[in-house]
């Protein structure tokens, strides 16, 4: 798991019990539609260089580099 290796120690993960309300919601249900899964170089072009990984992102949130 990306979180746990960048981490450096055990992660949990728990599966929300009700469905999440407003925003953070319907991210959820995209995600778990599939509809997330398609690539295209869309965010490259906007942001004007390749998008972050997760592990970089991850790393990034956790100040920490190399990972």
């Amino acid at each position: 798991m990306t979180f746990g290796d960048v981490a450096g120690r055990e992660v949990q993960y728990h599966e929300a019990a009700e469905p999440v309300p407003g925003p953070m919601g319907f991210l959820m249900g995209l995600a778990q539609s599939g509809a997330l899964e398609r690539q295209t170089g869309d965010l490259a072009r906007v942001l004007g260089r390749p998008p972050a990984t997760l592990r970089q992102a991850v790393a990034a949130a956790l100040g920490r580099t190399g990972a």
